[in-house]
This record gives structure tokens, sequence and C-alpha cells, in this order.
């Protein structure tokens, strides 16, 4: 519906034809790569840690395994690779000098745990389709790294008036309400 498919393939031809590569699997290599390079709990957590904390340690060992990965990703799927790391660093950097804005979003565990869940599940999807076991379009996924959290302070919010009106009840119902209570 947001046409997220069509556009990242869109955006991955524009790269093609402006870095001038070979059709072969460029458009795949960037778009792979791209997601399996972003989507990832380290990645959410390290760019907010070196945000928030200055703390580049997690974020630098990400980037280092994402550098051997994408050598070997750069042998089998071509120059998208390349292209791809310039994807990475954009998102990562925007992450990063959002974190601040993001503060509240990275001090709650619980939403941290939604987007890095939606964010592995992706990454299951990616392998899946790199092993050619079963195509799953990830990129369909994406809006799932904001729904995810947003349905947990959804459920959040819930539960709270749910147990406030049922406090409410209680004290409105009082111990004569309940015969089984009267008859001790």
């Amino acid at each position: 519906m947001l046409g997220l498919s069509a556009g990242l393939q869109h955006f991955a031809e524009w790269a093609r034809t402006t870095f001038g590569a070979d059709s072969g699997d460029f458009n795949k290599g960037l778009i792979t790569t791209s997601i399996l390079f972003c989507v990832g709990p380290m990645t959410i957590l390290g760019c907010l840690q070196d945000g928030l904390q200055g703390k580049i340690e997690l974020l630098a060992l990400k980037s280092t395994m994402d550098g051997f990965g994408a050598i070997f990703f750069a042998a089998a799927l071509g120059e998208g690779v390349l292209v791809a790391a310039l994807v990475v660093l954009v998102f990562q950097g925007a992450l990063t000098l959002l974190a601040r804005p993001l503060r509240s979003l990275a001090s709650d565990d619980e939403l941290l745990a939604e987007m890095s869940g939606a964010g592995g599940a992706m990454l299951l999807g990616t392998g899946l389709g790199l092993l050619e076991i079963k195509r799953v379009p990830v990129e369909l996924y994406l809006p799932a790294l904001a729904i995810a959290p947003a349905f947990a302070v959804a459920g959040r919010h819930l539960s709270r008036a749910l147990s406030q009106r049922n406090r409410g009840q209680a004290v409105t119902e009082g111990p004569a309400a309940h015969p089984t209570d009267s008859a001790h």
C-alpha cells in the first residue's frame, strides 16, 4: 500500500544508472544489503548509544562485522553492495543525529525490544532469501520498525486504562457486592 517495494526498486535503478553499473545483481545487492545492514538491533542500539552517550563501541563492532560481510556480499551480488555503504552511512548518521529527540525511545526497554524484534524478524527473512529457501519481501515489513513500538505504547495505555477502570468498579461495588465474601 505504501509502495515501498516499487520505491526501492526505483531508487536502486536510479543508483545503477547514476553509477554506471551493469544491470546484473546490482539492484538485489543494493536493496538486500541496505536492509540487512540497517534494520538489525545492533544498528538501532548502536546509533542511539552513540548519539546519546557518545559510546561508539557497539556501532564500531557492528560496522566491522558489516564490512567483512560486505566483502562476501560484493563478491556474490556485485557493485550494488558498495552503493549500499552510502545508504547505511546516511541511515546510521540520521539515526545517530536523531538520538536526542528519540531519547524517550532509547530509555524504554519494551519499545527497544519491540523494534529489535521486528528488525530481527526482517533479518531472518533476508537470510531465507539469500539462501534461496523462500523469497520474503522484507522491504514491505520496514514499517514494522515503527508500528511494533507503537503497538507496545498503545497496549500499555490500554492496560492502564483497563486497570484504572477495574479499580474504579471495585471501589464503587464495595464488599457487599461479593456474596462469597460476606458468607465467611
